[in-house]
């Protein structure tokens, strides 16, 4: 999704050495293709957190993901729109260097009830 506000916070622990010049929380914007990039700074935090503001009350996404750096880089995170993402035959693929968060569109089920469930 285009036009999505990213949060991310730089999770240096005490006595970890920091760079001179850092934003310890940028904020980023979603392109058209729904990326935000971002390089981390020299020397990278130990911890990474990610979170990405829906502006649609009717999609479901787990927007939110703390990760070491080191499985960032190396692995990759897929964050799924909910624990039954699997079951969907969702082919996602973790690639290094990347947070992917997942959103669906809320069931028509779900969009009857999230007046309710929203109170």
């Amino acid at each position: 999704m285009s036009r999505q506000s990213v949060s991310l916070a730089l999770g240096y622990g005490k006595g970890e050495r920091t760079p001179a010049e850092y934003a310890a929380n940028p904020r980023l914007e979603t392109d058209v293709n729904g990326e935000a990039q971002f390089r981390l700074p020299e020397p990278a935090p130990a911890h990474l957190v990610a979170q990405v503001h829906l502006t649609s009350e009717y999609w479901h996404c787990i927007c939110f993901a703390i990760e070491t750096t080191q499985d960032v880089t190396q692995k990759g995170v897929v964050q799924l729109a909910a624990r039954d993402s699997l079951a969907t035959g969702t082919n996602a693929k973790a690639e290094p260097g990347l947070i992917l968060f997942l959103a669906r569109p809320f069931t028509f089920f779900e969009r009857l009830l999230y007046p309710l469930m929203k109170e």
